[in-house]
């Protein structure tokens, strides 16, 4: 029964993936109105701006498959999950994580896209050659000794969980030896530890977001910008730790109490909670480079969707606003009651992953 619930489960994660996939990485970019959040513009399909968007486009649908393979991967692997206490809890971490995962290549092509459309009108304006697109630098100040450590430490709890699952070692009388769930959860937060690695290199090589015409305005920018999530990276990396160290010692020594909860609870409250203060940090960032040195880019309506996902402009006064492409609307989270809306979403998505862990732990 456990394993139906499980291939119920994964069938409609993985579909839910692949849809997905098709809508924020179409195979043909040049009949969109949008690509990833930035507005078509006809002289992108000049010859070396469509050669730059065409490897871009190429690289991260990529990307985005690597994921949705991977996820299909660890999927596999929960599906023999017995134990619904921690079933439902490692689920709602790969569907989180996983989430993330899918967003990421789009936030990257978001990035480069709006730094490319203002270097053309830089090229335009000092008639330079567009082959100097391909110059376009990356600036560098993630740290990875902060989220090596962590890794480093899940692997071993991983190996030590292995030894002890196959029986080579005793540790008190607990049910749980041989099911190998100590095993899948360190499994699984070595995933996350791992993916948070590959997150860091895809975000620390993303082309310099380009909002001056001056090259040092430029790298300090997007210096502070990617150190800035360098810092979030690491948090979470380490509170992805400090949850397996808590969950594989409760299982250990079979203490089936409130302490999963309250660790996975705040694994992703803490991640959310993160997230969010680095969205509006690079918000502020941003604002005080235009106020410091003005934008000499003129600003269009781009820069007023945040990762090309989320539209914020004080200077907007209507609370919803037509999505970009397909159908309906969306708030504008710098409108007051907009602001209330995106917080409240906020709370609901956790509260709703806090139940289903809470859920599992009852189980």
């Amino acid at each position: 029964m456990k394993i139906s619930i499980n291939l119920f489960v994964f069938i409609i994660f993985e579909v839910v993936m692949y849809g997905l996939l098709l809508k924020l990485y179409p195979l043909e970019w040049k009949n969109k109105k949008v690509i990833y959040g930035v507005r078509f513009r006809t002289r992108y399909l000049r010859d070396e701006p469509k050669k730059y968007i065409d490897g871009l486009s190429q690289g991260i649908r990529r990307h985005a498959l690597y994921v949705l393979v991977d996820s299909f991967a660890m999927g596999l692997f929960l599906i023999t999950a017995r134990n619904m206490q921690y079933m439902t809890i490692l689920w709602s971490m790969l569907i989180f994580i996983t989430v993330i995962l899918m967003l990421l290549p789009y936030i990257k092509g978001n990035t480069e896209l709006r730094s490319l459309k203002k270097n053309l009108k830089i090229y335009e304006r000092a008639e330079l050659k567009y082959s100097d697109i391909k110059t376009i630098p990356s600036t560098h100040a993630i740290k990875f000794k902060f989220l090596l450590i962590p890794n480093v430490i899940c692997i071993l709890v991983l190996v030590f969980s292995i030894i002890y699952d196959i029986g080579a070692i005793k540790i008190g009388k607990s049910p749980y030896q041989g099911t190998f769930v100590v095993t899948r959860v360190s499994t699984m937060s070595s995933y996350v530890s791992l993916l948070l690695i590959v997150i860091g290199m895809v975000m620390d090589n993303i082309k310099d977001e380009t909002i001056s015409i001056k090259a040092e305005v430029n790298e300090k920018y997007n210096y502070i910008k990617k150190r800035e999530w360098g810092k979030a990276l690491g948090f979470v990396s380490s509170i992805n730790l400090i949850a397996l160290l808590c969950s594989a010692a409760s299982i250990l020594s079979w203490t089936k109490t409130i302490i999963d909860y309250l660790m996975f609870a705040i694994f992703y409250v803490s991640i959310v909670i993160r997230i969010v203060i680095c969205i509006v940090r690079m918000e502020e960032l941003k604002e005080k480079y235009k106020s410091e040195y003005g934008y000499i880019i003129p600003e269009d309506d781009d820069e007023y969707w945040v990762l090309g996902m989320f539209y914020h402009n004080k200077d907007d006064k209507k609370f919803k606003v037509k999505l970009r492409s397909g159908f309906g609307s969306t708030v504008n989270l710098a409108h007051p009651f907009g602001k209330f809306v995106g917080i409240f979403s906020l709370v609901l998505i956790v509260i709703v992953i806090g139940l289903l862990a809470w859920k599992g732990l009852l189980i």
